[in-house]
Order: structure tokens, then C-alpha cells, then sequence
């Protein structure tokens, strides 16, 4: 949540934390779900809702995947809405993400439609394994680690791994959702 909060800070974007059973207390147009993994069965009623209302929500990580007491969810919460469906490996970052030394932190995003001029992006997080449902789009997808030291052999070994990384979906109401399946 922190990442999040940042970012809207130094874009200057005005937020509001809530707590997640306030979701319909308030006018919202765009509601952010920080890894928020453990929802009970109304917040996660209350966030579809809000999406079949024509409201825009930004998940990542296990954002309502998991119960009220931490129990994941056999149908996967709300994997469905951001439109994928999760198969519980991970990929990335293994161990100190901290340390420039670990090649496992190594990692980047492929978008789908390159920006001018650019068209990978750094991440070094940790991916969480996900399938693109029939009905969503995949705006990037993981570039796996690769070697960093020597010189002479760091170049990617495997451009575009294929697994989705940022997912998004435009949902009947006119309600949209960006899914980072990231920590």
C-alpha cells in the first residue's frame, strides 16, 4: 500500500484511505486494493458491486483471495473480476530483494503496446503465476531474471516469459479493473 500511496503523492492525485467495509459509504471512482488479500464475503459483495456500478479498481497481489481468517479461497475470491485465475506459483525475486547482488531481483515487464521508445519497463518484484481469462486483456507480461555478473554474459535469456503481469478488464456496467498479480 505504501508503493501505491507514494506514487499518487508524487503525481500530486488526491487519495483517501478507507477501510474496506466503507467501500459504498462513500462517491468513489477509483478504489485501490493494495494486496489487500483477506476480505470477508460482503467487502468482497461491496467491490463487485462498486465494478458493476461503473467503478474502476486497481488490485494487486492476492487482493480478495483470501477469507475473513486468512483461509485462501477455493474459487479465488476475486481473481475472476480482475480476470485471472491464479495457479499459486511465483516468480522473481527470491530472498534479499534489497541486495543489487541477487540476480533474481533482475527482472522486467514486456508491455503488450510499447510506449514510444520503450517498451520494457524494471520491476524486480516477486509475480504471482496467473492465467488471462477469456475476456481480459494482458497490458504486460514478466521478463524472468537472468545472470547480472560478468559483464560479458548479462543479456535476457528469454525476452517474454508469456505470463501475464498487469491484466486488465472492462466489465458490462461500463466498471473497469487493473490487476498487478505482483506484490
Amino acid at each position: 500500500s505504501r508503493g501505491f500511496g507514494m506514487a499518487l503523492l508524487r503525481a500530486r492525485i488526491p487519495y483517501l484511505p478507507l477501510h474496506a467495509a466503507d467501500i459504498e459509504r462513500l462517491p468513489l471512482d477509483v478504489l485501490i486494493l493494495p494486496d489487500l488479500a483477506a476480505v470477508t464475503a460482503e467487502q468482497m459483495a461491496a467491490v463487485r458491486r462498486f465494478v458493476s456500478r461503473g467503478g474502476r479498481v486497481i488490485a494487486s497481489g492476492m487482493a480478495g483471495m483470501l477469507d475473513a481468517e486468512g483461509q485462501p479461497r477455493a474459487d479465488g475470491g476475486l481473481a475472476d473480476l480482475w480476470g485471472v485465475r491464479l495457479d499459486g506459483r511465483r516468480y522473481g525475486t527470491e530472498g534479499d530483494a534489497s541486495s543489487w547482488e541477487n540476480s533474481s531481483g533482475h527482472t522486467y515487464l514486456r508491455l503488450a503496446e510499447p510506449w514510444p521508445e520503450t517498451a520494457v519497463l524494471p520491476f524486480g518484484g516477486t509475480l504471482l503465476g496467473a492465467e488471462a481469462l477469456a475476456g481480459s486483456a494482458v497490458y504486460a507480461r514478466f521478463i524472468p531474471p537472468f545472470p547480472i555478473y560478468p559483464p560479458e554474459i548479462s543479456w535476457m535469456r528469454q525476452a517474454d516469459s508469456g505470463l501475464p503481469a498487469i491484466v486488465t478488464r472492462k466489465h458490462a456496467g461500463g466498471g473497469r479493473t487493473v490487476y498487478f498479480a505482483a506484490d
